[in-house]
């Protein structure tokens, strides 16, 4: 929230800054004004115009045919040298200017392919998304729980492999193995959608296939349930963990109390109904616990601060890892460099004009 709310803050005063590029253009306006009204009361032409450096004209000509021609017409050539000159260095100042805030609004575009080489292990979060994690016994759902658990198990975790499937009574391979944990969690807050039924086993098996052709040296899967199984075998899903070496971690989601299934109809909204009765579903802690002892995991229940997904992560970081690399594609590549450095060699073009401006002399008889 804090970083949300300096970034605002930032983007405002960003957006307020830009006021700044009107405001000087008429200051420059009002500026050049008060100098023309302080020029015609200081003197007459003859005054400036003797006043003037040589080096003024572009070449010993244009300087003799100046100083032995017409005044006025030189003097016309002078303050329109002189207005050519304001206006370009102005015009410069403003472009300087503009590009720099510009910059200053971190303008970001295109892609870049970078490989990231880090140390970790494969891992697979399995997530329930039957009808019963719809159950509000844990605000606000248990599915929005099991989420919110897994983005902190996500930030503890650095260098590991992590894919996801979500299950109820089929499973669906939502994410393979992926390093990109911002894209990982995307998905997770958009794909996942409930189904009926609950299939422990079938998930599990899902999850072996992610993990079957890994060669890192540890594997393990997070399974996140309520632990109500309506099919399939546990003790198969155990076996076949086993059979592969694969650990299994589970993480229980809702009360033992449990609570009611919301649903929709229509326009109008209820509770899951069978032969006339409210459908009340609880957690089952002794399968999820089950499911993790033998397979050499470790069974943890969710609560409100969330703890016990950082010792979750934990957990997971104390096994043995393996080398990865993997070739990631980053969005929105930062450019402000560019506008920055086009800023710079504007000023430069403007101090270099106002070095090497010279005048040239005009015909008399040419409109000025």
């Amino acid at each position: 929230m804090v970083t949300w709310g300096l970034a605002g803050i930032w983007r405002g005063v960003w957006l307020l800054s830009w006021v700044l590029v009107p405001l000087w253009l008429f200051l420059v306006r009002y500026g050049h004004r008060q100098r023309r009204h302080q020029v015609q009361r200081f003197g007459e032409p003859i005054l400036m115009y003797a006043a003037l450096d040589d080096g003024v004209w572009k070449t010993d000509a244009d300087r003799r045919r100046a100083r032995s021609g017409d005044l006025h017409q030189a003097m016309k050539l002078i303050r329109r040298m002189a207005d050519r000159r304001s206006v370009v260095k102005n015009a410069l100042v403003a472009l300087a200017l503009v590009l720099s805030l510009v910059a200053l609004g971190r303008p970001q575009w295109g892609t870049r392919q970078e490989e990231v080489h880090q140390a970790g292990i494969d891992l697979v979060l399995c997530v329930d998304t039957s009808e019963s994690m719809k159950a509000q016994d844990v605000a606000p759902s248990r599915l929005d729980k099991a989420r919110s658990e897994i983005a902190t198990i996500l930030s503890e975790l650095s260098g590991h492999r992590v894919g996801l499937v979500g299950f109820a009574s089929t499973t669906r391979l939502h994410c393979p193995l992926t390093m990109d944990f911002r894209g990982l969690r995307s998905i997770l807050d958009h794909s996942l959608s409930y189904g009926p039924g609950t299939d422990v086993e079938a998930a599990v098996a899902a999850c072996v296939r992610v993990l079957e052709h890994s060669e890192a040296r540890s594997r393990a899967v997070v399974l996140i349930s309520d632990g109500e199984d309506h099919e399939g075998e546990l003790p198969a899903a155990v076996a076949l963990a086993r059979q592969h070496g694969i650990r299994i971690f589970t993480l229980g989601i809702g009360t033992p109390e449990g609570g009611p299934i919301p649903v929709e109809e229509g326009d109008a909204s209820g509770y899951k109904k069978k032969n006339g009765e409210i459908v009340w579903t609880r957690m089952v802690e002794d399968s999820l616990r089950q499911l993790a002892q033998e397979t050499g995991g470790e069974y943890y229940r969710a609560t409100a601060t969330e703890l016990e997904a950082v010792r979750l992560a934990e957990d997971i970081g104390r096994l043995e890892k393996s080398e990865f690399s993997q070739t990631m594609t980053t969005h929105r590549e930062d450019q402000f460099g560019f506008f920055l450095l086009l800023a710079v060699l504007v000023l430069a073009l403007d101090i270099v004009l106002e070095s090497y401006v010279r005048i040239a002399w005009e015909d008399a008889d040419e409109p000025v």
